[in-house]
Parts: C-alpha cells; sequence; structure tokens
C-alpha cells in the first residue's frame, strides 16, 4: 500500500498538471481572442475607408456630372444668343463662316456636333 506521503505528492503532482493544462488552454484561448480582436479591427477599418472611397467616388462623379450639365447650359444658352442676335441673318462670307466653324469645333463642347463632323 502506498505511502500517504506518496498519495499526497501523486495528488499534488496531478493538481499541478492539471493547473498548467488548464493555464496553457487559457493562453491559448486569450491569443485567439487578440487575434480576432485585431481580425475585427482590421475589418472595421477596411470597410470604413471602402465607404469613404465610395462616398468619395460618388461625390466626385456628381462634381463632374453638375461640371457637364454647366457646360452644356452655358453652349445652349450661347447658341440660342447668338442665333437671336441682332444682324444673325446676315450671311457671313464662305471663308469666315468656314473659319470660325473650324476654330468653334477645336473645342471639346462643339467637337461632337455634326456641324464639326462634316469638315
Amino acid at each position: 500500500m502506498l505511502g500517504l506521503s506518496t498519495l499526497v505528492s501523486r495528488i499534488i503532482m496531478g493538481l499541478v498538471a492539471a493547473l498548467l493544462i488548464i493555464g496553457l488552454f487559457q493562453i491559448r484561448s486569450c491569443t485567439q481572442a487578440r487575434q480576432k480582436a485585431a481580425e475585427a479591427r482590421l475589418n472595421n477599418a477596411q470597410g470604413k475607408a471602402a465607404h469613404e472611397s465610395a462616398k468619395d467616388a460618388i461625390t466626385t462623379q456628381g462634381a463632374a456630372a453638375a461640371r457637364e450639365q454647366a457646360s452644356e447650359q452655358m453652349t445652349a444658352d450661347n447658341t440660342k444668343e447668338i442665333t437671336n442676335a441682332k444682324g444673325a441673318e446676315v450671311v457671313l462670307h464662305p471663308d469666315v463662316a468656314a473659319t470660325g466653324r473650324r476654330k468653334l469645333c477645336g473645342r471639346a463642347a462643339y467637337r461632337d456636333r455634326p456641324e464639326c463632323r462634316v469638315q
């Protein structure tokens, strides 16, 4: 039969081993929790960055559309004013008309107009 001190030693060794195993699992669990927390922070930061990037793209696209609309409106207004101006019905010399058309067609606002494609 085992002596009492041997039995107590084995119990203490078993408890120490159990505590050691529990401690290792705790350390592993804490490490995993820290990794998951870091991943969550990273995913959150990436989500915010993607949101800000999309917001910037929408703002940029909206501003570009507004500029384009303003440019088209200015072209329409200019055409109307020129057409309605006093003397607009006077026929220009063909060389003057061709030069004016050629110079206007060099501008981006007029480049795609049918009158510019004819040249």
